[in-house]
């Protein structure tokens, strides 16, 4: 018997995917990872600002922001003496001697801040969110943590504005102004109470991530109503005393710890709004406390205390400063 011919191969569809996905896998070749390597710009980004970080560049920034902030006050007031007003002012050499130990004090106080409250600020507000964050590896439990750093708040917004330089030359002017019945040591507690609720407050809204105009909204509603039932001279101490929340102490501390708190704790935008939080808390306590010396003035008035004339009333004969007439007297 003779053999049958062989069929000729014939290829299936299936045969055919087969085929062409074996293909299509040796022609696409397999993406292999490839390592980032930092461009040239990132480079020199990182190494500019490491240079800006040793201490001799911070003493060159120290030095020329000394140098901006007060030679052209010195140079303006000196020739707006000499040109304008005519008038004699005292010599050359003592003017140049006073700019020059203006200079040199703010230097020194420029780069203090910048090498030491700064960086310990920022190194404090890398360190607190550790307190409640993460929640299974914090440092204290659920809950305490928070209360932790928002103490540490308060008690920094507190020694940073009893360490104001110019704030007990406030304290004393207001003490002057309302002839002792502000005390100096009742206004430097209240505006330091203020202020440091108020950070522990700002605190409190990075660590929960709460919207600033909740917290801002409803503290100048209560400033509006206060402001209203105030006497003015207790409006005008009390508005003026959020002043002390932009000091050379406050602010590097403040801002520094905002900041850190900030980027450490996840889904927070940013560390910022506390100082706006600090600035509310001096008038809102100011102005409560004026609301209560004001009240204390009213039975010693009643009782018929020699009132003291702060506005010259010249219809009754009375003369600024006067306190020989009484309230009872005609």
């Amino acid at each position: 018997m003779g053999r049958r011919p062989k069929r000729p191969f014939k290829t299936t569809t299936r045969v055919k995917s087969r085929m062409h996905s074996a293909s299509s896998r040796m022609l696409v070749p397999t993406p292999v990872p490839m390592l980032t390597v930092p461009s040239k710009s990132l480079k020199v980004q990182r190494a500019t600002a490491a240079a800006a970080s040793t201490p001799l560049a911070m003493a060159a920034d120290a030095g020329l922001m000394a140098l901006r902030a007060i030679a052209p006050v010195f140079i303006f007031l000196w020739l707006f003496m000499r040109l304008y007003l005519k008038e004699e002012v005292m010599p050359l050499l003592h003017y140049v001697v006073g700019g020059l130990c203006a200079i040199g004090g703010l230097f020194l106080f420029n780069f203090g801040v910048a090498v030491g409250l700064a960086e310990l600020g920022n190194q404090v507000g890398h360190q607190l969110p550790h307190a409640f964050h993460p929640p299974g590896d914090s440092l204290f439990p659920a809950g305490v943590g928070e209360v932790v750093v928002v103490a540490f708040g308060v008690a920094l917004g507190y020694g940073a504005t009893l360490a104001e330089p110019a704030f007990n030359i406030l304290g004393q002017q207001v003490e002057d102004v309302t002839q002792g019945a502000f005390k100096k040591w009742i206004f430097s507690q209240a505006v330091a109470i203020g202020v440091a609720l108020g950070i522990g407050t700002g605190v409190l809204k990075i660590a929960y991530d709460i919207p600033l105009a909740y917290l801002l909204l409803p503290p100048y509603a209560a400033l509006l109503i206060l402001t209203l039932v105030s006497d003015e001279e207790f409006v005008n101490i009390g508005w003026d005393s959020a002043g002390v929340t932009t000091g050379p102490i406050s602010v590097p501390l403040v801002l520094a710890m905002g900041l850190g708190v900030g980027g450490q704790v996840p889904d927070v935008i940013e560390g910022f709004g506390v100082l706006s939080l600090a600035s509310v808390g001096p008038i809102l306590s100011v102005l409560t406390v004026g609301l209560l010396v004001r009240k204390s003035r009213a039975p010693a008035t009643e009782a018929g205390a020699p009132i003291v004339c702060s506005k010259p009333t010249a219809h009754l004969g009375v003369e600024k400063g006067d306190t020989s007439w009484d309230i009872g007297k005609e």
